[in-house]
């Protein structure tokens, strides 16, 4: 009778840990799937970043190209005496890379040359701003100031330049 008793519940638990692996297997299955599953969308979400990454950097190539093309022209036509024409093309450039002090720096030579002391000093300020340790924009903006009759801010500007050369 024991015997009987053993075997019967023996029996009975072979079932119950089949269930459990299967259960076990069932489940370690689902993991491996949600794991697959979230590697092929992060491959997924690198591979949509890189192109959004090499769409970004040929845009940013292209607007680089398009901006040397304008400011290459807009010296050209400084050099011609072409002062309205090479302030539109720096605005052009200006609006294309924002962030590059040399072409605001122009423009207001440009600006100077076509006697506009007020657009020159803002286009000064901005250079400033993006680098306030270049010589020109100071330069300019004091002969803007002279230009405006404002001597004491054209005497600081000039006064700081001097103070470099030392």
């Amino acid at each position: 009778m024991f015997l009987l008793k053993f075997l019967k519940t023996q029996y009975l638990r072979i079932p119950n840990q089949k269930r459990d692996q299967t259960e076990e297997n069932i489940s370690i299955e689902l993991e491996n799937k949600v794991v697959r599953n979230k590697e092929e969308k992060m491959k997924l979400d690198h591979n949509k970043g890189s192109q959004e990454i090499i769409d970004k950097n040929v845009e940013t190539d292209e607007k680089w190209k398009q901006t040397n093309e304008n400011k290459k022209a807009a010296l050209d036509a400084m050099e011609k005496g072409e002062y309205q024409k090479a302030s539109e093309l720096f605005t052009k450039a200006i609006k294309l890379n924002p962030h590059f002090t040399n072409l605001y720096v122009c423009r207001a030579s440009a600006f100077l040359k076509l006697h506009m002391p007020i657009a020159a000093v803002k286009d000064c300020n901005n250079a400033i701003k993006l680098n306030p340790n270049m010589a020109l924009p100071y330069k300019y903006r004091g002969e803007a100031f002279c230009m405006l009759g404002y001597w004491q801010e054209a005497t600081k500007d000039f006064s700081k330049i001097m103070k470099w050369w030392e």
